[in-house]
């Protein structure tokens, strides 16, 4: 029986990936329910993976991530360069100072 435990060792697919495959629906394999572990058989699994690995790719697997704006720094924000990302205050209302 194949889990989302052990998965990742058997597959190479994440256990977040085989949990969301399992509650697909139309999944045509018995899922058992154990406590929290959703257990498949392993060869039927293994099986299915390849069937679906060799039809045709539908149009929603056929998506490609969005390419990066360009101009933009990796991990900055628009205001970093600005100096404004680390404003501990909120725009406009200046911070308030000791009497």
């Amino acid at each position: 029986m194949l889990s989302q435990k052990n998965v990742e060792a058997v597959t190479g697919i994440p256990a977040r990936v085989f949990l969301d495959t399992i509650r697909a629906p139309g999944f045509p394999l018995p899922v058992t329910k154990l406590g929290k572990l959703r257990l498949v058989p392993r060869e039927a699994f293994v099986a299915y993976l390849r069937a679906r690995n060799e039809e045709p790719a539908s149009p929603r697997r056929l998506l490609v991530p969005r390419a990066r704006r360009p101009g933009r720094a990796a991990g900055r924000s628009r205001c970093a360069s600005r100096g404004s990302a680390r404003r501990p205050w909120p725009r406009g209302i200046p911070p308030r100072r000791p009497t």
